[in-house]
């Protein structure tokens, strides 16, 4: 459609308009108006605060100690492994960068049937049983950086 000599609906995303330099017909007046229409953009990224959370199966990485025996080594490796999930809430103070507090968790268990030798030679039978559970609480500093289209974007924590 043209108003006067303004072409006012065409086939240009919106979005990509505001995206524009400088006016390359020359008319000033012509690119005022067109930049003060309402522009829909995905402004997700800039947004003050963010929550996140995460989780799946991990791995502790750690040391024991060399003096296991090779049922006991086994035992502590199925230890190693378990569930983990974290939560990140993230307020940004410039639309750039911020403060995010991070809380997560490592959880694991495992239990064994053992017989044990009692001071007088009657063996007893019991079971072994380990729950480890590991809390983290922590503050980081953030900053984020919008990839070229603005739709996405990379987090650095510090």
């Amino acid at each position: 459609m043209v108003r006067g000599e303004i072409i006012v609906h065409t086939h240009i995303v919106n979005v990509q308009v505001r995206f524009y330099l400088k006016d390359y017909f020359g008319n000033s007046d012509d690119w005022d108006m067109l930049n003060d229409s309402p522009v829909r953009s995905n402004k997700s990224h800039e947004s003050l605060l963010t929550l996140s959370f995460s989780g799946g199966v991990g791995f502790l990485v750690s040391s024991f100690s060399d003096d296991l025996s090779q049922g006991s080594d086994a035992y502590v490796k199925k230890l190693r492994s378990g569930f983990f999930g974290s939560a990140d809430l993230a307020g940004f103070i410039t639309s750039q960068s911020g403060i995010d507090v991070r809380i997560s968790r490592f959880q694991s268990s495992n239990n064994e049937s053992v017989r044990v030798a009692s001071g007088n030679g009657n063996p007893i039978d019991g079971t072994i049983s380990d729950d480890i559970r590991i809390n983290f609480l922590g503050i980081y500093y953030i900053r984020r950086s919008a990839v070229r289209d603005k739709r996405d974007v990379f987090l650095f924590k510090i």
